[in-house]
Order: C-alpha cells, then sequence, then structure tokens
C-alpha cells in the first residue's frame, strides 16, 4: 500500500477536488444569466442579444456531470490504493455522494479506460 491515509482524509480530499468544483460548475452556469454584464467583461463578449447567457444554465448539469465522470475513476484509484479499507471508504463515499452504489445506473457513467476499470475493481474485489 502506498502512503496509507485514513478513510476521513481520502473523503475530504474527493470532496475538495470533486464535488466542491461539481457545484462550482453547476451553480456558477446555472446563476451566470442573472449577471450578464460582469460576465460580457470579465469574458469580453459582446452583449447584442444575451442569448448566450439564456443558454449556460442548460449546460450546467452536463457540463458538472461530464466533470464527475472523468475524475471519479482517478479519485477512486488513488483512494482505494492508500485506504486500508476500501469497503469502509465506499461506504463514507456513497454517504456523502461522492460515488454512487455499485450496480447503480449512474456509477455506469464513470468515464476511464480499461485499464483503470480493471484496476478499480481488482482494488474493491469484484469482477466485471
Amino acid at each position: 500500500m502506498i502512503n496509507s491515509i485514513d478513510n476521513d482524509r481520502a473523503i475530504l480530499i474527493g470532496v475538495l477536488l470533486i464535488s466542491v468544483p461539481v457545484y462550482i460548475i453547476m451553480y456558477s452556469l446555472f446563476l451566470a444569466p442573472l449577471f450578464p454584464k460582469f460576465l460580457s467583461h470579465f469574458f469580453a463578449i459582446s452583449i447584442k442579444n444575451g442569448t448566450i447567457f439564456w443558454i449556460l444554465p442548460l449546460l450546467a448539469l452536463p457540463l458538472a456531470w461530464l466533470y464527475w465522470s472523468f475524475t471519479i475513476p482517478s479519485w477512486k484509484l488513488w483512494a482505494y490504493s492508500r485506504v486500508e479499507n476500501v469497503a469502509s471508504l465506499k461506504v463514507q463515499a456513497i454517504e456523502k455522494k461522492l460515488i454512487w452504489p455499485d450496480g447503480h445506473v449512474f456509477e455506469k457513467t464513470e468515464i476511464c479506460n480499461n485499464k483503470m476499470r480493471q484496476e478499480i475493481l481488482r482494488l474493491e474485489h469484484r469482477s466485471e
């Protein structure tokens, strides 16, 4: 095991690196139409019809989910290889809404290559 850490630290790092950015993506895009002048000045976008600002909330959930889908497998590999009890970590991560339970339809939206998937399953002591 590489540099063993406790479950609480692994969860904290997961929340800071995954959940917090997900909420920032969602809320910043969702609230964008309320601040068109600020955004147009900050991003040097011309406000001729402001339509772009009303499209941003529609992108909030898909972009946040895409971020989660790509980052959670990396966190799993990192955390699972450093904790003593993966099953206990998974229970805590599910309680904190960081990951989904095994077999859940949303668990299948994680995006990673086959090698990563196999390593995650090996660390979880399960197989496909």
